[in-house]
This record gives C-alpha cells, structure tokens and sequence, in this order.
C-alpha cells in the first residue's frame, strides 16, 4: 500500500519547522552576497527569524520601488521561481507551504470529529480561479503604481506597500504559532487606509478559518502563489501521469482530491495531467485501485504507482466509505 499521504505530512512537519522556529536556533535569512534566498511559497514576512523570504513579498517589495532601482532586484527571485518550478511544479503548495500544512490539520481534525465537507460547484470553482488571478493583477497593478513617480498610487506607498502580505492569512498564523498572540488582531492606525487593510486581515482570517473548516484547500484555491505555479504544472519535472487505458472509470480519483481537479478522471489521452489547479500531492495515486492507471513521475520515470493490490485487499470498504463522505 502507499503511504504518500503520511510522506507527505512528514515532508510538511519538517518545513513547517524549518520555515517558522528554525530561526530561532540561531539560523538567519539566508543569504549569499547580500542575496536572500526566496522561496515559492507563503515563507513568511511575519515569522519573527524568518530563514527566506516568500516570492509574493519579494515581488511586491521589487516593483513597488520603481524600475531604476527595484525591478533589478527581481532578477534573483524570477529565476528562482522558474527553477523551483520547473522541477516541483505546483507540487510546493501540498507538500512545503505552511498555510497548505495548516489546511491539512484542519482536515484531519475534520475526520477525527467526523464532521463532513463541502464541495464547490462548478461556477465557484470558475469564481475562485477568477479570484486568485485578480489577487495577481491586483498586486501587480498596486506595486507597480506605488514604483511609478507621480502615479496617484505613490501617496499610499506606506500603506500599500505590501496589499497582498497586508491581508494574508499568515499574518495571523505565524504569530499564533510562536506565542505572539496580542499580535494577531493588532490594528494599524497610522492612517485610514491602513486601519481598513489590518481589519481585511482580520475578516480574511476569519474566512479562512471557516472555509478551510469545511471546505477542503479552500485558500489554496485563491491564493496568487498557487497562481502563479500552476502555470508551470505543464512543464515540471515532477508529475502526475494517467495510463488512460488501465483506468475503469471509478471516481475515486475525483472524489479524493482535495482540490476537486477533474482532469485526473476526465483525461483519456493525454499522459501527464497539467491542470494549473492541480497541487501534485498525489492523493489520486494513492487511493487509485487499479495498477499503474496513475503515477507519480520525475521527467518520465515513475517513482511512485497505483497498485491493484490494494484494491483487491479492501477496495469495496475504502471506497463505499469514501462515498458516504463525500455524501455528507
């Protein structure tokens, strides 16, 4: 039987401490010549000895200086981005990101309770791709207007400095996690703008508490981070690859993502699944019960299969349990 799903809670607890309490073992941000390594995931800015800086900040940070001196400094976080996403794909999101560790937790204290989820529809699916890009667009039109002179974005470079990181659930989490608790509904009241961004925060929690309660992945969803790797799910070394003549067609690759990505089930030609709203972490190949229909690939070589012996052991109690779930 697999085990990707405990590997991979494994592989979260170690980032989960790395990223947020390693610094406090006397590690610092890693840099080289005054470079900071910038990683493709929620990081974060709000950890008190963060060890790396999280893209979506390096980038707001970047453009909202100005093209003279900022967009320079993108240079070293764009090829980054594109390295690490090309070997992992959106893969970053199930298996590294701290805001995606947490959303795991709150789905296996949702099963320990046994209290059922939530699917979203189709529209709200389109809604929440819909959402994320407008979170990127978003960031990117404030950055860029603070970075330009004269631009009437400039007044509120002090505000709007970092829109996205203003509002991020990590705002509150990262605080939580290290005992930092007075901060985590603390209100900015420098100015009204700013007063109204450190509320959006904490309605944004909120909503990310709730959701995320009943709704499976739902940040990851929304979040411009897994925006943006998405793009590279098509080019990545790691994969999720589908023998399409071995699949018979029984749903439980649909209906074990926590994503809901249908493109696993639906695909009959195609090879490599490239949906961009795909989190690679395998759960489709895990609980697939028909040998080598799904595999986990590294270029073109499977490091990891779906086994018919699995399914031959307990396949009508897995998966008539997984309907009722899925039911509720």
């Amino acid at each position: 039987m697999l085990k990707i799903t405990r590997l991979k809670l494994g592989v979260q607890i170690v980032f989960f401490l790395l990223i947020v309490y390693l610094g406090y073992a006397g590690v610092r941000l890693i840099e080289w010549k005054n470079i900071s390594l910038v990683l493709p995931t929620l990081s974060c800015y709000y950890t008190n000895h963060r060890i790396a800086q999280c893209f979506i900040r390096s980038l707001q940070e970047g453009l909202s200086a100005g093209w003279k001196v900022g967009y320079s400094t993108l240079l070293v976080p764009v090829i980054l981005l594109v390295i690490f996403g090309l070997i992992f794909g959106r893969a970053w999101c199930s298996w590294v990101c701290p805001l995606g560790f947490v959303q795991d937790l709150s789905i296996r204290i949702r099963k320990l309770l046994k209290i059922g989820y939530y699917n979203l529809s189709d529209n709200l699916k389109q809604v929440s791709v819909l959402v994320r890009w407008i979170f990127v667009i978003a960031i990117l039109f404030i950055a860029m207007g603070i970075g330009i002179p004269h631009f009437f974005l400039k007044e509120y470079q002090y505000d709007l400095i970092t829109p996205f990181c203003q509002i991020c659930p990590s705002k509150q989490i990262f605080p939580f996690v290290e005992g930092r608790f007075k901060e985590m509904f603390t209100v900015d009241t420098i100015s009204t703008l700013s007063a109204v961004m450190s509320y959006l925060a904490i309605g944004v929690f909120v909503f990310y508490l709730l959701t995320t309660s009943f709704i499976r992945r739902m940040w990851c969803r929304l979040c411009p981070m897994g925006a943006i790797l998405g793009l590279f799910n098509r080019f990545s070394f790691l994969s999720l690859r589908k023998e399409g003549k071995r699949c018979t067609k029984c749903g439980v690759c649909q209906r074990s993502c926590p994503v809901q990505v249908t493109e696993v089930y639906e695909e009959k030609k195609k090879e490599k699944i490239a949906s961009s709203d795909c989190t690679l972490c395998f759960r489709c190949v895990e609980m697939c019960p028909e040998k080598d229909a799904l595999k986990v690939g590294l270029f073109k070589f499977p490091i990891a299969r779906s086994k018919y012996k699995r399914f031959l052991q307990s396949s009508a109690v897995k998966v008539t349990k997984l309907q009722k779930e899925n039911s509720r």
